[in-house]
């Protein structure tokens, strides 16, 4: 944005100026906000587990670069969220007991995930049954957010993608065509439906719960 602005004759720098500036203030703003909520966090959580020793890995040290680029530009509050459970999960447990590709994972699917995506996968995850996308009773919190049906439906599209959860067909009552032979010519109507999958269980647990 500030490139393209700066390229605009006569009033081009200073608006690039003024944006970046703002821009500046905005990202230092959202990564003082999540550190001192992580701090918070970390701060209650060891007044009721004892703090492990966290050692400063290179793995670890990555993971928090990355994080501290993702804090920087993340604004919206479920992603902002998400983001503050995952650092305090990566510095509460032990190195030994940390798989980085999985958490390098989880943090990717974090800044690439949108809110909705988030929102869909914690409602899935509250059910033990798989869940048909257009069944009412299954999303109501998403419901109350206003949420689009058709939206639920591509999050649950893009989750699977992500191997976070899975689609089966599942039998969703029989279709008998009129006539006396209607028994006989009977057919099962199958629809999708989605369930989380172990590793998008594992993700919830770890940054969301």
């Amino acid at each position: 944005l500030v490139s393209f602005l700066s390229a605009i004759p006569g009033v081009g720098s200073v608006a690039a100026s003024v944006i970046s500036e703002f821009v500046a203030i905005k990202e230092g703003e959202r990564v003082q906000t999540l550190i001192h909520d992580v701090h918070a966090e970390l701060t209650d959580k060891m007044g009721k587990f004892e703090r492990p020793d966290v050692q400063p890995t290179e793995q670890l040290i990555y993971l928090a670069d990355k994080w501290l680029d993702a804090a920087t530009r993340e604004f919206a509050e479920k992603k902002r969220e998400a983001l503050k459970k995952f650092a305090v999960g990566i510095l509460l447990a032990p190195a030994e007991g940390l798989d980085f590709d999985e958490t390098e994972f989880f943090l990717d699917q974090i800044v690439s995930m949108s809110s909705v995506d988030l929102l869909v996968l914690q409602s899935l995850n509250s059910y033990n049954e798989s869940v048909q996308p257009n069944a009412s009773d299954f999303f109501v919190e998403l419901d109350n957010l206003g949420v689009k049906r058709d939206l639920i439906r591509g999050s649950c599209n893009r989750l699977v993608a992500r191997g976070l959860a899975f689609e089966e067909d599942a039998p969703a009552g029989l279709i008998i065509p009129p006539g006396p032979d209607g028994l006989k010519n009977q057919r099962q109507i199958l629809k999708p439906h989605f369930e989380v999958s172990s590793l998008g269980r594992r993700f919830v647990s770890f940054c969301l719960a």
